[in-house]
């Protein structure tokens, strides 16, 4: 069993050493897009695949911008300022709309996918004092049918926010 073992360490090694380098760099420069005032780093990417377009987050100390390119001409289109370090872009064209999620002040900001307004802007932050497997208490049996028509009236605000989805 020792000698199958051995016999198959050493083939392993073999193939190890043997292996080569790429020849040419996997992938090769077509093109650069300027975008004016944008200093800093680039972060997190978001794409409209339908709409040939490019969401990119700006992430400098004075930036926090999301930045537009136009992928069928290679042109920077527009700049959505009043970020706060832009985490995570989602387009979905589903609801032509963009979802920004910003890491500074743990707000989610939703644009519409034409003009690139703020539709909805959430109001609160995640607590930050919760442990990840931390859960509410339970109300008591008694006080629990009381509180069933406060959980309906806590899904309300909800309700404006689907039908301007759509």
């Amino acid at each position: 069993m020792k000698k199958y073992f051995a016999l198959l360490w050493i083939s392993l090694l073999g193939f190890a050493c043997s292996a080569q380098g790429q020849a040419a760099a996997p992938f090769k420069l077509l093109q650069k897009i300027p975008m004016p005032n944008v200093k800093g780093r680039l972060d997190h990417f978001g794409v409209d695949l339908k709409g040939k377009r490019l969401f990119v987050a700006a992430l400098g100390d004075n930036q926090n911008t999301v930045e537009v390119i136009n992928l069928k001409t290679g042109k920077w289109v527009s700049s959505i300022p009043g970020q706060s370090k832009p985490q995570g872009l989602f387009y979905s064209p589903d609801f032509k709309k963009l979802f920004v999620a910003n890491g500074t002040d743990g707000t989610c900001k939703i644009f519409t996918g034409d003009k690139f307004k703020l539709g909805w802007r959430s109001s609160t932050r995640a607590p930050t004092n919760m442990s990840p497997t931390s859960r509410p208490m339970p109300a008591p049996a008694a006080s629990r049918s009381k509180n069933r028509s406060r959980k309906l009236s806590s899904r309300l605000p909800a309700l404006p926010i689907l039908a301007w989805l759509t």
